[in-house]
């Protein structure tokens, strides 16, 4: 499992790029690097969920450690301010581990402070452990200063008379409220004495923020100091929480996070501890919302709920680790939002109110609920419940819904016009669509087909089936004679009308020959599959657009313009690798070469786990070389996709063998 050692911590290139993050299952987490210098805006010990899974609220952003040893003050924590790193804590870090939570070792002179992070899973509360290990004959003074921000996760906060500084106590539970109508702050220390005197943090900055273009200063209130003197071994707990914690057994809430975490493990199968790094990551984005349902967060530190990456990411995240009864629960989530046959593109981060411009995520939908069909043979809601949202989705479509999306004479799905952006490549700066792709895309359609082939599958109605048979025959004809680009051995991206087309190499191709029920006779299957292997892959996943196309763009970074430029016009997305290695699979036989060449094929992003977002993969990584990681330090299809591609080789590989 990951750890690092003083080689890596006591340099801050590499330690301020090493992210960890927790979360506590209704849409908040805790995050930093693993020295505790916070990079970002979206980093600190509590981010709270104010309307599970919107709303993200940082309350604290991180606890300032010294110790006292004699006329000698040591710190632990590294901030950023202009011109300096003050102080510079990281130097006395000694180990950094991110199994069973993230916990840092520091060592001054001969004293060990061990400090362990971990979140209540249901509610807005992280607790910190320190375990202090001093001489007995020596006497310590070890302080803690929490520092408060109380604000929107997007947003920075500035020194400001708004803020109410008054600080309560209730024994040793200190409670504030910042602003009006924000929530409060509770912090808890019972081993610790509390001294209230007040003073502003003023111009931290976040490095991260200002390589993306953006403000980077922020001002943090720190309303006093805990402080406690130290012989020996010493345990300290500090609670940070949206209310009130009193009473509660720091060890207990630990133990219990432990067994839920080691519940999900033993449900899973857990074969190795590759598969344990991005089981326990696959619970990240897997959080409670309203009326009992769940949902899946697309990715961290800034996305929310978006509905095609919750369909794509569902089989890996919660079908592979059989978590089934959550499956059901967000499949439900979202088939209650349908508007006209249309899945929310995504919830808004604060009231959570649906938008629904998107062609495919409805379609994702059912095939995800026909992948919990296979895997778990569930009739009873099959029929009472996906069959009916997949029926409505299929009507709206065939007669024509929203966004002028409908099903046109050839059999295929239209939608759009220049003005939308309803595919995942869906950037739009004011009222300029980048990558336009309307009319009918290839990934759409091969999704369509799938669609029409499922429904034929689950109906008991043989007329209806007969239909389904039809209209399959007929997308399919349709698909091969419009789509293939015999000039350049693969397929067109985008249908825009009768005589135009885009023949730009992109990635979407790939799952004319990835899904379940695949479009293409095995010769075009395997020059798509060669296109695709010659111009976009990586060891990351496949590039968005291919290298020799004038609109290629190699490195995804600069100011919000410039990355929303690039951010499907060459930047490589790591979920693809799923579809890309389905694919694979489709073509070539599962012998023992072509095992072995999967497992290369993944490695890489095995490799990733101990990188940037720990335990976690990248959103996306730049086109050229050396293909670095960029955008979410932790994307739900990313880390999904691994997960289940992992396990279908290791499926083929089991079924080698026997």
């Amino acid at each position: 499992m990951t750890s690092f050692g003083r080689d890596i911590l006591n340099d801050l290139q590499f330690s301020s790029k090493k992210e960890w993050l927790i979360t506590n299952g209704i849409g908040g987490y805790a995050s930093s690097t693993v020295i505790g210098y916070n990079t970002r805006r979206y980093h600190g010990l509590l981010v709270a969920s104010m309307n599970p899974p919107e709303a993200r609220t940082v309350l604290v952003s991180k606890l300032e450690e010294t110790v006292h040893k004699g006329a000698v003050f040591y710190f632990l924590s590294t901030n950023k301010y202009p011109d300096t790193i003050s102080p510079q804590g990281y130097r006395h870090a000694l180990r950094f581990t991110m199994y069973p939570f993230p916990k840092t070792v520091y060592c001054i002179d001969n004293m060990f402070i061990e400090k362990e992070i971990f979140m209540v899973h249901g509610e807005n509360t992280t607790i910190v452990t320190y375990k202090i290990t001093a001489p007995e004959d020596e006497e310590a003074i070890f302080t803690v200063s929490p520092l408060i921000v109380c604000r929107d996760f997007h947003w920075l906060m500035r020194e400001t008379p708004t803020f109410f500084d008054v600080v309560r106590t209730n024994g040793n539970e200190m409670i504030m409220e910042p602003f009006d109508r924000m929530p409060e702050v509770h912090i808890l220390v019972e081993e610790m004495d509390f001294t209230s005197f007040g003073v502003w943090y003023v111009n931290m900055e976040y490095e991260k923020e200002r390589q993306r273009g953006l403000n980077y200063h922020e001002d943090l209130y720190n309303p006093g100091r805990y402080t406690v003197k130290v012989r020996g071994e010493k345990t300290i707990s500090v609670i940070l929480s949206d209310h009130c914690m009193k009473g509660c057994d720091a060890g207990a809430l630990r133990m219990k996070e432990l067994g839920r975490q080691g519940d999900i493990l033993k449900r899973a199968a857990c074969k190795d501890d590759t598969e344990k790094e991005l089981i326990l990551c696959a619970d990240k984005f897997v959080v409670k919302c309203k009326d009992n349902l769940k949902t899946i967060i697309a990715g961290y530190h800034w996305f929310g709920e978006w509905g095609r990456d919750a369909m794509i990411s569902l089989p890996g995240l919660l079908l592979e680790t059989k978590r089934y009864d959550d499956a059901k629960k967000v499949l439900a989530r979202f088939a209650g939002a349908m508007q006209k046959g249309l899945l929310p593109n995504r919830f808004s981060d604060y009231e959570g109110e649906p938008e629904y411009n998107t062609i495919d995520a409805s379609l994702w939908f059912i095939y995800a609920g026909y992948q919990y069909y296979k895997h778990t043979n569930d009739a009873d809601f099959t029929y009472k419940k996906l069959l009916p949202w997949f029926l409505e989705i299929y009507e709206n479509y065939t007669r024509g819904t929203d966004y002028n999306i409908k099903v046109d004479e050839d059999g295929l799905v239209y939608g759009g016009d220049e003005t939308t952006q309803l595919t995942w490549m869906d950037v739009k700066i004011v009222d300029e669509v980048v990558t336009k792709r309307h009319g009918k895309p290839v990934e759409v359609n091969a999704l369509w087909y799938n669609v029409v082939k499922i429904l034929q599958e689950l109906t008991k109605d043989e007329k209806k089936r007969r239909e389904y048979a039809a209209l399959a025959k007929k997308i399919k004809a349709s698909f091969i004679k419009k789509f293939w680009n015999g000039a350049k051995q693969c397929l067109y991206d985008v249908l825009f009308s009768v005589d135009q087309k885009d023949d730009s190499i992109r990635p979407n191709q790939i799952f004319a020959v990835s899904l379940e029920f695949p479009i293409l006779p095995d010769e075009m299957a395997r020059a798509v599959l060669k296109r695709v292997t010659t111009e976009l892959f990586t060891p990351f996943g496949l590039r968005s657009l291919g290298r020799y196309n004038d609109k290629y763009t190699g490195h995804y970074r600069g100011n919000q313009y410039d990355r929303d430029r690039a951010y499907h016009q060459g930047t490589v997305w790591s979920y693809l690798i799923g579809a890309y290695v389905d694919a694979y699979f489709k073509v070539h036989s599962a012998g023992e070469k072509q095992l072995n060449e999967v497992s290369l094929i993944l490695q890489p992003l095995f490799d990733q786990l101990h990188e940037r977002g720990i335990s976690g993969i990248s959103e996306i990584f730049d086109g050229d070389d050396p293909h670095s990681a960029r955008g979410c330090v932790m994307q739900a299809w990313s880390v999904a996709e691994l997960l289940r591609i992992k396990r279908l080789r290791d499926r083929y590989e089991s079924d080698s063998k026997r």
